[in-house]
């Protein structure tokens, strides 16, 4: 029986979906070094000490016929086709690389004591931040991208007495049409969060951020300067960018090695999908659904089809009760339509719920998830109807 390896439990897509198809026809098995499916686009309430419900995913994989393997993934070695998993090594016949991303802090120097927003580090951020605000500290979030606005809003909104301020090098809400950029404004200033743009961040010190401008004290500083990729992509040997994401063809396999396929922020694909492909759960989930249903083909012997993608917005929380619903077009451009308030905080709060309802409801057979396509001319999307070699 062929043997598909999934390696990395963020968004569980690719296995549940997989497994469920393929059942008594070939072997999956999902490697993570987790039992819990990790909500990311929460953990800046888990930073506000919110508690958030527990995800385990053992159940939900054995639903879809998958068997779980706890360990931590170690050596992938493609020559051989298998990956060391605490020293054992597990063969495959094909590899699923989902294996995510994490907070980069390599690309200014960074003291020890910066929290970021991954897992770990939020929850010590929501231990440590009582005692900040009760003495009306001072916190600096770096990083004006949707992590650092998501994180700003909602703490500024859980401890009004903080002094928050959010630094980024860009533009502040550069993502969004002009509606959204004024009613961005508008929502921080009534947080008190100030905001300071186009300044670069040259090093973070114990209690200082230095940037080309200005030095900013801070009792606690929250670090959002983007992500990279897990670097056991590029220790494999697999072709890779900058940020250490695996460059895949259409049909979201390695360049370099046909048989590995990689979904989600550990992906970029090398052609046009459609839409720009961020690291973000909109495009992470319809990678990890499309590379299922292009294994599924792989093992019944039928052509796989190319990754598409058409967006349809973005969605941002400014704490419990505001938010920001941009509407974009298929090939990614904004339009000028937003909704916000209350209304966009409950849209918002909707799609974060049906991203583990998703799961669980493709696990059982009584979902098809689907995402917006945005096809492509015939000389753009060629590339896609391939029979993989054995």
């Amino acid at each position: 029986m062929r043997k598909i390896l999934v390696l990395g439990a963020g968004y569980v897509m690719t296995a549940v979906r997989l497994g469920r198809r393929v059942r008594g026809q070939a072997e999956v098995v999902l490697v993570s070094a987790s039992d819990r499916f990790v909500e990311r686009i929460r953990l800046h309430q888990v930073a506000a000490e919110q508690r958030m419900p527990v995800r385990e995913i053992a159940p939900l994989l054995a639903r879809a016929g998958v068997r779980f393997v706890r360990g931590t993934i170690g050596a992938i070695d493609p020559a051989r086709r298998q990956v060391e998993v605490d020293g054992v090594p597990l063969a495959y016949d094909r590899l699923v690389l989902a294996l995510g991303s994490h907070v980069d802090t390599t690309r200014v120097p960074v003291a020890a004591n910066v929290f970021t927003l991954d897992q770990a580090s939020s929850e010590a951020l929501g231990r440590a931040l009582p005692d900040v605000a009760a003495r009306a500290g001072r916190l600096v979030v770096v990083g004006g991208g949707l992590t650092g606005i998501e994180a700003a809003s909602e703490l500024a909104e859980r401890y009004p007495s903080l002094k928050v301020t959010l630094v980024t090098a860009r533009a502040l809400g550069e993502e969004l049409s002009n509606k959204g950029r004024a009613y961005l404004a508008r929502a921080l200033a009534r947080l008190g969060v100030v905001a300071i743009e186009h300044t670069q961040m040259r090093a973070v010190g114990p209690g200082h951020l230095i940037t080309d401008a200005v030095g900013l004290p801070f009792d606690v500083c929250v670090w959002a300067g983007g992500f990279a990729a897990s670097p056991l992509s590029a220790r494999a040997g697999l072709s890779v960018n900058e940020r250490g994401q695996a460059l895949v063809d259409p049909l979201l396999r390695s360049v370099s090695h046909p048989e590995v396929y990689v979904v989600g922020d550990a992906a970029c694909p090398v052609e046009d999908a459609g839409a720009p492909i961020a690291m973000s759960c909109k495009t992470a989930m319809p990678m990890g659904a499309h590379a299922a249903d292009n294994l599924t083909a792989w093992v019944h012997g039928w052509n796989e089809r190319s990754f598409r993608f058409g967006d349809t917005g973005m969605c941002i929380s400014l704490g419990r009760r505001d938010g920001i619903v941009q509407l974009r077009r298929k090939d990614g451009s904004n339009r000028e339509t937003i909704y916000t308030g209350r209304l966009g905080a409950w849209i918002k709060e909707q799609i974060c719920r049906y991203t583990w309802l998703s799961l669980r409801l493709e696990a059982r057979g009584w979902l098809h998830y689907r995402w917006v396509h945005r096809q492509l001319p015939p000389a753009l999307g060629s590339s896609g109807q391939k029979r993989l070699a054995a």
